[in-house]
Formats: C-alpha cells, structure tokens, sequence
C-alpha cells in the first residue's frame, strides 16, 4: 500500500480489484473485493448475488489511507457488481471498478468478476526472440478493432477476427499491429479515448480469454501487438472514474 500512495507500485493490479480464492484442492471457497478511496467514509458492495443491497456487505477500511476491503464466503465467479461510495461530503455514488478485469456491454455498466488465470499461452518462442525483433524495421498496421472489415449488423470480437487479420498483416508483410484503445469506454463513437477503466479489455468485442487469444496467436506468427494506451483520457459517466469517491482521485 505504502508503494501504491508513493506511486510507485507497479503491480496494484495484483492487490485491487476483485479475486477468487481457491484452497488446496483449486476449489473457489470465497471472493475478495479491494478498492482505493481515500475520501470515503463508507464503501459497500453491491453485487447481483445481494440483489444490489449492500447494507449488510459494508467494507473494512484496512488502511488509515482509504484501502477498503471484503470478502465474501462464495464463488462469484461473472457476479456482476458495483462500489456504493458514501463520501465525507454526503454524496452517494455508485461506481464500477477501476482495477475490475470484466465489465457488462453496453449501455450497462457494472463491473464483472472474472478469472483472468487458466489460459495456456503459445507464444515461449515470441518472447525468446522479440530483443531481436525490436532491433529491426518495424512496419506497423493501426487499427480500430470494432472498425476493421466489419459488415452491417455484425458483431465484432477478438478471436473472431483475431485469424484473418493475422492473415491479412503476413500478406502485407506487417511486423506489429497497434490496437487503438481496447480498455472499456461507455461510448462506440469515441473509438475507446475515454477509459472508465484501464485493466478490463471492452467487453464489447469479447471477454479477456479472447483478447489473450488474439495476442498470443500474433506472437506465434511473429507479429508484435502494441496497445494504444492513454490514461489522461476518461469520461464524465458517473459509474466511471471522473470523481470516483468524490475527489478527483484519477484526474490529472
């Protein structure tokens, strides 16, 4: 935690945000929620499995800096949920989880537990080679993921389209592609430039597992992925992270 307020805790992913708990046996027993905010006086979970009623999910302020904790005897494994947010100014705000993996499609909003461990890479030969890669050339392809060769009507998703692509970048003898932002954004027309959340890929092209596929298969055909990535870019949307425990904790 002391890191995380110095800033330079470059793992907070790996302590906020929502996590199963397994015992020995790779059971999950119990759910365990942790979110930063400092200016709450009260945080509440407030989940599908409470039916949004959070009164009796009221988190453990574990740290004088505003870390809020609790976990939940169950499996929650695509709860969908919420922080309840009661702020020293008397405000109420109901926010999804800026370190959340997972989130509903739009227009919904809520965050979503999701397990991001289990998926079996095949890219140990990209990461042997890629010093070299970076030493060379590079020939990069942008695109916008929900843009690219899409027909009326039909929906888009990673893995989908994650073959032809690759295809089409070894064909035209691209080394890297450069996804314009895939973290979640409420609004289509703002092709991802406004992030309500920087660790959950948007589910409107799918769930992380996919977006894992598409990357690994570009590293096994030898193509790099970069992310366009912008965090001075968020939105207003009140579950977002504009204000998030009524202070401007992420704006900067």
């Amino acid at each position: 935690m002391n890191l995380y307020l110095l800033g330079k805790d470059y793992l907070a992913h790996q302590f906020l945000g929502s996590f199963l708990n397994r015992n020995d046996k790779g059971e999950i027993i119990s759910t365990t929620f942790r979110v930063y905010a400092p200016n709450a006086k009260e945080v509440r979970l407030i989940s599908s499995f409470n039916n949004y009623r959070g009164e009796n999910h009221k988190m453990i302020k574990i740290s004088p800096y505003g870390f809020f904790e609790i976990t939940v005897s169950y499996n929650l494994e695509y709860a969908v949920y919420k922080y309840e947010i009661h702020t020293f100014n008397n405000e109420v705000l109901y926010k999804s989880d800026p370190f959340g993996h997972f989130s509903e499609v739009r227009p919904q909003n809520a965050s979503i537990v999701y397990d991001i461990e289990g998926y079996h890479w095949n890219d140990s030969e990209w990461f042997k080679t890629k010093k070299k890669v970076y030493q060379e050339p590079m020939f990069i392809y942008e695109l916008h993921i929900g843009s690219w060769r899409k027909h009326e009507n039909e929906e888009v998703n990673y893995a989908k389209i994650a073959k032809e692509l690759v295809q089409y970048c070894l064909e035209q003898g691209f080394t890297h592609i450069e996804l314009m932002p895939v973290y979640e954004y409420p609004l289509d027309d703002s092709w991802g430039y406004q992030g309500t959340g920087f660790f959950a890929p948007t589910s409107r092209y799918g769930s992380p597992k996919d977006l894992m596929y598409f990357i690994d298969l570009c590293h096994q055909n030898g193509i790099g992925v970069i992310m366009d990535f912008v965090l001075g870019h968020i939105n207003k949307d009140a579950h977002g992270l504009y204000r998030f425990d009524g202070s401007y904790l992420y704006e900067f």
